[in-house]
């Protein structure tokens, strides 16, 4: 940050792991949220009372190419206002691991699934903007920055003047958008936390910064200059959660743990099973929480909200809709069931507002009389969708 006279560090070194005490094979089983927390019902703002909404969509990489419902969902709602929404996709756009090239036997699928979500903001004429997830780079492959700047240059190749894929060039950001005179969006490529190599194979000139150090700093710049806007941050990975990333595994997951492979091996291994969740919660798998770069960019951050307190955090990730109460922003929103059936479990926490792992997005609207409110839609299989949690915001 301003100031900072430490030598910058570069994304990604390696730390010691902390020595994993021995754990018993006695599991905690997932719960669902509990029920009846919803507060009274919310009615909707008028449009003419909306300055801006945003429309929060993420891990929407596999969708049905007969036409997925929720994206379907997605483009009704933000063609109800769209010169007043934007379309937040974060991230995992394109399933399993990110553009491959040309060639390639899964080139002509990973198009038609990257092309369903453009069709969102075609569709609703609503400004979009994609964010990068760690599936995007190729989920740890030696080329996943090729894999991101192929999915770039397609996003581009559509031709349409409102979508826009940030930060540019694979590079970590920050990235400002001021979306409105009241609200600036503050993009990160978090995944420049995770893999070791991004400072090496991504093109130093094409990415003036590459440095923790150097993207706190430019960050910590951003958050002063938003002159009074309320600010959030837009990434994959969130700062909190109470899915599978943060060492929530429900019932299932011990009992068939072989789906986190693939979906059809409905195998029992009881017992055995509740190992891979164990794992999972001591922090061996770079994308959890409890990892040690996770953890660390955690704090980094957490570190510099608490003195800028931005309004919040947006993320994807979990495959769930979360509201969670966080230290530091206000509000981690968590919207990454962006397409339908492609759900994990979710717990329920102390810092929790709504939880579910239902298929749907989320929304916040800002008024002109200053107040804030959000939604949770979730769809249905045959397409129907509705507000199923509202509230005003603080």
């Amino acid at each position: 940050m301003t100031g900072n006279t430490v030598t910058p560090r570069l994304f990604g070194i390696r730390r010691d792991r902390s020595s994993l005490v021995t754990a018993g094979l006695v599991a905690v089983l997932g719960c669902s949220p509990p029920a009846g927390v919803a507060p009274a019902p919310v009615p909707h703002a008028a449009d003419g009372e909306v300055e801006l909404m945003l429309l929060l969509i993420g891990d929407a990489g596999e969708p049905d190419p007969a036409g997925d419902v929720v994206l379907q969902a997605a483009a009704r709602r933000a063609g109800q206002t769209p010169g007043r929404t934007v379309v937040l996709f974060l991230g995992d756009n394109v399933y399993p691991n990110g553009m491959p090239p040309e060639g390639d036997r899964s080139r002509s699928r990973s198009e038609e699934r990257l092309s369903l979500l453009i069709d969102v903001a075609a569709q609703s004429g609503a400004r979009s903007i994609f964010v990068p997830g760690n599936h995007d780079w190729g989920d740890g492959g030696s080329d996943g920055w090729r894999r991101l700047e192929r999915q770039r240059a397609l996003v581009a190749a559509r031709g349409l003047s409102s979508v826009s894929f940030l930060p540019e060039n694979g590079c970590p950001g920050p990235t400002a958008v001021d979306v409105s005179t009241t609200v600036r969006l503050v993009i990160l490529d978090t995944q420049w936390w995770f893999d070791d190599e991004l400072p090496a194979v991504v093109p130093d000139s094409v990415c003036p910064v590459n440095s923790t150090d150097a993207v706190l700093d430019s960050l910590d710049r951003l958050l002063r200059g938003a002159s009074g806007r309320e600010t959030i941050i837009v990434t994959h990975h969130p700062l909190a959660s109470h899915g599978p990333h943060g060492g929530h595994f429900g019932l299932r997951d011990h009992i068939f743990p072989l789906r986190h492979l693939h979906s059809w091996l409905w195998i029992p291994l009881p017992i055995v099973g509740s190992v891979y969740p164990l794992i999972r919660q001591a922090g061996f798998k770079t994308q959890d929480l409890s990892s040690s770069k996770y953890e660390s960019m955690r704090r980094e951050l957490d570190s510099l909200f608490a003195i800028h307190e931005p309004f919040a955090q947006v993320a994807g990730h979990e495959h769930s809709l979360q509201i969670l109460r966080h230290t530091g922003v206000e509000y981690v929103f968590i919207s990454g069931a962006g397409t339908y059936n492609h759900s994990t479990p979710v717990g329920w926490g102390e810092d929790t507002v709504f939880a579910s792992d239902e298929s749907g997005f989320i929304t916040i609207s800002f008024l002109t009389d200053g107040r804030k409110r959000v939604g949770v839609t979730v769809v249905g299989e045959t397409g129907s969708s509705h507000e199923v949690f509202a509230q005003w915001l603080e």
